[in-house]
């Protein structure tokens, strides 16, 4: 291959990653107003805006389309770095795509579409009670105050309501209900942030010290998850222990999110004469989130780590021990029985 001067290569690093993943077949979907995320490789969060990737589960990333090409996309190739490079600037060259820079889209107020609400939960109920094992008496009550619902097509929506004004509807989360994997990769399911949700912001909900949900009760307590089910699945695990508490999904590893809501708790209860008591991490037990945790903790100290205890995450977590009760159960039927 003829050697390319500095600024060829330079050229060839600007093209957008985006515009190469979407012209190379790379799956993508966006992930919120900012950020896309891997279909194949959901650990993978692309930023168009800086032409930058990283790739959590391998604690690996770059600014550039040479970078992504080179680490991401020839990954598995059992070649030399220097012919991967070589092999990187063929596939970003047949492309013959232009260096652009990219134009973030229009930001707009994030509007709820009351519309695509249906009166059923059915579809939702079962799929979160029946699939993720949570507690049904707990989601009927998360409906009932409007943090959960169904559109349409059956999927579940997670509304992230402001803490300060539960009202105001913030963004939402949307997870799907039916498995369709040739539809949507490994994960089985649709999931994806409502376009124009606003930055910095999740899924959450409060239990006071009497254990009720939304009470208007400022917590004293705060705890971060990756995902609203995960944050779910805590609550389920620790009825009885989980008091005065704030649960937040920050809807992947989002440091924003996380500095967001507790400076949001820390000054409702400053104007209370009160103090935050506690901030926890629940995120999954698995290397991109021991890499958050270790990033967090580095900053903030008093920040704790409350592991799983079984599995990767909090769901894996709560249907284990889901498993274990109805083994229990039938060994005791059948010692009765006998």
């Amino acid at each position: 291959m003829e050697r390319l001067s500095e600024e060829e290569l330079a050229a060839l690093n600007d093209v957008n990653i985006i515009d190469y993943a979407r012209a190379s077949g790379i799956d993508l979907k966006q992930d919120s107003a900012t950020t896309f995320r891997g279909v194949d490789h959901d650990s993978l969060v692309i930023t168009p805006s800086k032409n930058a990737w990283f790739w959590n589960s391998r604690d690996t990333g770059g600014k550039g389309c040479l970078s992504f090409v080179t680490k991401y996309q020839l990954d598995g190739d059992n070649i030399s770095d220097k012919v991967k490079f070589g092999k990187a600037i063929e596939l970003i060259s047949k492309t013959k795509l232009l260096p652009k820079e990219y134009r973030a889209p229009e930001k707009k107020p994030f509007e709820f579409d009351k519309k695509q609400v249906s009166p059923n939960f059915s579809k939702a109920l079962n799929y979160l009670t029946k699939t993720r094992g949570l507690n049904p008496n707990i989601m009927q009550e998360l409906h009932r105050q409007g943090l959960i619902c169904e559109n349409r097509f059956g999927d579940a929506l997670f509304l992230w309501r402001n803490p300060e004004n539960r009202r105001q509807i913030e963004g939402l989360t949307k997870q799907g209900t039916t498995i369709n994997h040739a539809k949507f990769g490994k994960r089985g399911t649709l999931k994806l942030i409502e376009k124009n949700s606003t930055p910095q912001r999740g899924f959450n909900f409060d239990v006071d010290s009497q254990g009720r949900i939304n009470s208007g009760e400022i917590p004293e307590n705060i705890v971060f998850f990756e995902s609203t089910i995960d944050a779910l699945s805590f609550y389920n695990t620790h009825l009885n222990g989980a008091k005065s508490v704030r649960l937040v999904s920050l809807e992947g590893l989002k440091e924003k999110t996380f500095e967001h809501y507790v400076i949001q708790l820390s000054n409702q209860l400053s104007k209370q004469g009160k103090k935050l008591n506690s901030v926890s991490l629940g995120v999954d037990n698995d290397d991109a989130g021991q890499k958050f945790v270790k990033d967090i903790t580095s900053r903030f100290s008093k920040v704790h780590y409350l592991k799983p205890t079984f599995g990767k995450d909090w769901n894996d977590t709560l249907k284990h021990q889901r498993l274990v009760a109805k083994k229990k159960m039938l060994a005791r039927q059948q010692s009765l029985s006998r």
